[in-house]
């Protein structure tokens, strides 16, 4: 892979967990407690450091 199709591999997946994110959020918030989003929110941000991680060594 290039660099540049891994940088915008990164950037295709921030904007797919923003988006998702901000939509499990509004239904979260829509439908109450508990606050199940939060057990998206943290595995996948670890997820998405780790790709900016091996992104950025390339």
């Amino acid at each position: 892979m290039t660099a540049s199709s891994t940088a915008k591999g990164l950037q295709i997946h921030a904007f797919v967990y923003i988006a998702v994110i901000a939509v499990n959020t509004v239904i979260n918030v829509m439908t109450g407690p508990p606050w199940w989003v939060l057990w998206v929110i943290f595995p996948w941000g670890i997820g998405l450091i780790a790709h900016w991680f091996f992104t950025r060594n390339l």
